[in-house]
């Protein structure tokens, strides 16, 4: 981590000196589609779980703004990524139906046992609670590996979908740079 970033939070949530709509995981369709779509379901005060926290991406900024006032905490195993709260998501210790909305993106190619990480997702949200995921399919991904677009709805069967969209783009776009260019996204809910 650099020295400049230790102790705070970027000033910038998008990172524009990192052109976060460059070449980098399918950021810009994160950024102008998706976020704000499943921001606008939450209300100020909601409580909003990000697993997988890395300091170069803070999506605070979709639900602490000028319109929306939400308690966005961040969640990483790794003590140096400056999460909120320390929690390994594949055993985790954060309490059962305590978050309206849970984000778990960018994990699907760093080795998470998902199997065990997305029920865990499930219980720590509060029923009709909101599930953002996203699943890259390339390169070390076990859905390359393990069954595509069936073994992401197999997933998320506890759920119900309310929008799924998967994104392709070429190499040189906006997808992952240098693999199959194949990305899903779902907006979930906790069943009442």
């Amino acid at each position: 981590m650099p020295e400049w970033y230790k102790g705070k939070r970027h000033p910038n949530p998008l990172m524009k000196p990192y052109k976060p709509l460059q070449n980098t995981k399918g950021r810009e369709f994160m950024n102008t589609i998706l976020f704000p779509r499943f921001a606008k379901r939450f209300k100020d005060g909601d409580v909003i779980i990000n697993i997988g926290k890395h300091w170069f991406w803070d999506y605070s900024f979709f639900f602490n703004n000028f319109e929306l006032r939400c308690d966005y905490q961040t969640t990483d195993n790794d003590a140096t990524q400056l999460a909120d709260i320390v929690d390994d998501i594949t055993d985790t210790k954060i309490p059962e139906n305590s978050a309206d909305g849970v984000i778990y993106v960018g994990m699907s190619d760093i080795g998470v046992d998902n199997s065990k990480a997305i029920p865990n997702c499930f219980k720590i949200l509060k029923p009709g609670g909101r599930f953002l995921v996203s699943f890259h399919c390339g390169g070390t991904s076990p859905l390359y590996k393990n069954g595509s677009f069936q073994g992401f709805l197999e997933l998320l069967k506890d759920f119900v979908i309310d929008e799924i969209f998967v994104v392709y783009g070429d190499s040189h776009s906006e997808m992952y740079v240098g693999s199959d260019p194949l990305s899903y996204f779902a907006i979930c809910r906790k069943p009442l």
